[in-house]
């Protein structure tokens, strides 16, 4: 096994600072893989780019990593969704008629993550 020192930590930087840049999730993750393959595979990017897509078909392959990624794709879609039509704008305004104090707001924001994600 090789030891890439400094270098491994540039496909990650490389994927945050497309994120922030760009506000592009995907291209970002994508564009930070392709970075580590093009490291592994000393820069040849050809060689880098088919042990890339070939690394995400075999990560495809199991069962698990695929409901990870649609439950990911269905929750991104609701928020797209709840926020093309006004309803996230909506209920924010509703909830800040009624929380009134800093606490109330750590509060109900803590009982709708364990809503959410229990």
């Amino acid at each position: 096994m090789e030891h890439y020192g400094w270098l491994s930590l540039l496909p990650p930087v490389i994927t945050v600072a497309l994120a922030l840049l760009t506000k592009e999730v995907i291209f970002s993750l994508f564009a930070g893989v392709f970075a580590g393959y093009l490291i592994v595979n000393g820069w040849n990017p050809v060689t880098a780019l088919i042990d890339a897509t070939d690394g995400i078909a075999n990560s495809l392959n199991d069962g698990w990593n695929i409901r990870i990624i649609l439950f990911c794709a269905l929750l991104g879609a609701f928020v797209g969704l709840m926020q093309a039509t006004g309803a996230a704008n909506a209920f924010g305004k509703w909830m800040a008629s009624k929380v009134k104090s800093r606490k109330g707001t750590l509060i109900i924001t803590w009982l709708f993550g364990i809503f959410i994600f229990r």
